[in-house]
């Protein structure tokens, strides 16, 4: 429907954004366009950040209902720096920490992106080549990284959909395998041999559990 839903506690559901027709366009949220929205974050005013998949662009919904655009040119492609001119391939999975930085899960460039409160882009994580490669940010690679989310202490979780692992990002920017074999399957255990078919949504509680979403009809938890 290229928009975006809002449920009340009671259940009501309403229109928060968008008109029902794709494309991209700012201003009042009634008459503002998306292009297949996917991620969502939401930070403690209230301000509500898109993924806008095939536009591209991270979008930006205040309180009041005004749509703008945070960061992307509207066009593929792949680079960093001022909101304004950075550019993204499918960005999908969103996350925001406690200092108000988003990040991205960059999706067609097998890359994690992040954007500071002032609107700047750059990497975290990922070559732009497809790999498995653990290590330092600027060295590790991924294979279509989807859902995203963020722990407390600044720990940045990422599904690795194709890989089917759970990767991991600490603060200095060092990328681990956190669960998952690599081969997809269904099993549980230990994580260095649990078996992941296509995780797709992260998110985490306040107790540090994660929350993974499969292709495969399954939620699986990670304690930590």
């Amino acid at each position: 429907n290229n928009c975006i839903r809002k449920i009340t506690a009671a259940g009501v559901v309403s229109t928060l954004a968008g008109t029902g027709t794709n494309g991209l366009a700012n201003g009042a949220a009634a008459t503002a366009r998306f292009n297949g929205p996917n991620g969502l974050a939401i930070d403690a005013q209230g301000t509500l950040y898109v993924a806008d998949y095939f536009n591209c662009s991270i979008r930006k919904i205040t309180a009041a209902g005004v749509v703008s655009t945070l960061a992307g040119t509207g066009a593929r492609g792949y680079a960093d720096g001022p909101g304004s001119t950075a550019q993204f391939a499918g960005p999908e999975g969103l996350a925001l920490d406690a200092q108000g930085t988003l990040y991205v899960a960059d999706f067609g460039n097998y890359r994690i992106r992040k954007i500071t409160a002032a609107g700047v882009v750059s990497t975290l994580a990922g070559t732009g080549n497809s790999g498995a490669a653990d290590g330092p940010g600027s060295a590790a690679t991924f294979n279509s990284p989807t859902g995203i989310a963020v722990d407390p202490q600044g720990n940045v979780y990422a599904a690795d959909i194709v890989n089917d692992r759970i990767r991991k990002i600490t603060p200095d920017g060092v990328v681990s395998t956190l669960a998952g074999s690599g081969t997809a399957g269904a099993a549980n255990g230990p994580v260095a041999t649990a078996q992941f078919d296509s995780p797709s949504g992260l998110t985490i509680d306040a107790n540090g559990v994660l929350y993974v979403t499969e292709y495969s009809a399954r939620i699986r938890r990670i304690a930590p």
